[in-house]
């Protein structure tokens, strides 16, 4: 049976924990990563605390991260707090044995780490690196300048000039660049963009960041890059936001990965299964202000064939350097037309066979090299990524319970494993945002 804890764990699974080694870009100790408010999860922690109302002592310390004016401050944390995420309800457990035994609701308390406030995360040294990396997150503790005057974003010619000069009497002079990959076309090739560095006077380069292999950027920005207490490279804090919006913080911290995605449109996250006949309620961030999706009312419907999408998308993997619309529709929705199509968008992918391949990537199990976009209203937006189509994809656009226009969407890209989705149109921001993400897995 699956837990509940376990349940709530699938319904925030936005957060990557682990990075692993990437060669000569970073040592092969990884980090653990938490976003705030994100749930601590009981191998974490090595305690549990959903039946816990009070805050708790943490038996091994993490270090929050927090850009404070041009610095980078790190400092510890020892205890937890509960969450501003809210369940909708609580979790009811499913009957145990014997079979006619009644379900029963038990209190369910979200714990988080108590963050200082503007941290964007925190860090941990994983339970496999023992006392030695502890020693050293230990040693970062307090305020680290940044030699970048603003934030600089990232672009295929980027460079910057930079000065080591921790120690007087033998100053170093680094410099700090971008290398990417082109598409046929010429346009820069999605997810290959890597941060390197070299420090005058040598020949070796050094990979600061990784390619992000199979992953679209909106943009990336380069918030903090200085020296820490036992550096000999380069340290740097950068944000990416997804093409889809979601933002992720990419830390390099004495030669260590980490880095945790969060969603600035806050969605309800949901998540079933058969086999243990055991659901978890709708998690709520504590940014979503809207009640949870109902029905539509005057839907109008678009459907995307399985078949003729994996046609389509086999065609274009078959070129795989070039964008190519796979399948459109347009429906009338209130006398407006509301276009609706899947895309291809090319990028880069890890050589055949080589897993081990150096990535900063963060894992979208159910993502995929096909954008769904729609245009309403004049603008366009992002709704997903998706790959492998296995039933119809059925899109439904239509007014929701208090007149704003919605989209609810139907995805099932496996046969255990399928998806009900929402978007709510934002006036503010020309945008659809994201409402509802719930997975219903069959065992």
């Amino acid at each position: 049976m699956i837990s509940a804890q376990g349940l709530v764990a699938c319904a925030l699974s936005l957060c990557l924990l682990v990075v692993p080694g990437l060669g000569s870009a970073q040592s092969d100790e990884p980090l653990w990563a938490q976003a705030p408010e994100e749930q601590l999860s009981e191998g974490l922690i090595d305690q549990a605390l959903d039946s816990q109302r009070s805050p708790v002592q943490l038996r091994k310390p993490w270090y929050a991260l927090r850009l404070r004016g041009q610095a980078l401050e790190i400092s510890s944390v020892a205890r937890t707090r509960l969450s501003k995420h809210a369940l909708e309800m609580s979790i009811t457990f499913a009957p145990s044995e014997p079979a006619s035994a009644p379900s029963v609701s038990t209190p369910y308390f979200l714990h988080a780490l108590d963050l200082p406030p503007d941290a964007f995360m925190a860090v941990r040294a994983s339970t496999f690196d023992g006392t030695a990396s502890d020693a050293r997150l230990k040693a970062l503790h307090g305020r680290h300048a940044n030699t970048l005057a603003t934030p600089a974003l990232l672009t295929a010619q980027w460079k910057q000039a930079l000065v080591d000069a921790r120690r007087p009497q033998a100053v170093e002079r680094w410099d700090v660049f971008t290398d990417v990959q082109r598409r046929t076309d010429g346009q820069l090739l999605a997810g290959s963009m890597r941060l390197l560095a070299r420090k005058l006077g040598e020949p070796d380069v050094i990979e600061l960041l990784p390619a992000a292999h199979g992953m679209v950027f909106q943009r990336q920005e380069l918030l903090w890059l200085g020296w820490l207490p036992g550096d000999t490279r380069p340290s740097f804090v950068l944000k990416r936001t997804w093409l889809t919006g979601e933002e992720e913080f990419v830390v390099g911290l004495n030669q260590k990965l980490a880095k945790q995605t969060t969603d600035p449109d806050h969605p309800y996250r949901a998540f079933s299964s058969g086999v243990s006949e055991t659901e978890s309620h709708p998690l709520k961030p504590a940014g979503q202000k809207r009640a949870y999706p109902s029905e539509l009312s005057n839907p109008a419907l678009v459907a995307f064939d399985a078949s003729e999408w994996s046609r389509q998308r086999e065609a274009a993997l078959k070129t795989p350097l070039v964008p190519r619309r796979l399948l459109e529709q347009t429906v009338a929705f209130e006398g407006s037309p509301v276009k609706v199509w899947a895309e291809y968008l090319p990028r880069l992918q890890r050589s055949e066979g080589n897993r081990s391949e150096a990535s900063s990537a963060t894992e979208q199990f159910w993502g995929g090299d096909v954008a769904i976009k729609v245009n309403f209203r004049g603008k366009t937006s992002v709704l997903m990524e998706a790959g492998y189509l296995e039933d119809p994809m059925q899109i439904r656009i239509g007014l929701a319970q208090d007149g704003e226009v919605a989209i609810h969407m139907d995805y099932v890209p496996h046969y255990n494993n399928s998806f009900t989705r929402w978007w709510v149109w934002d006036e503010a921001s020309a945008r659809f945002r994201r409402w509802l993400d719930y997975q219903s897995q069959g065992c």
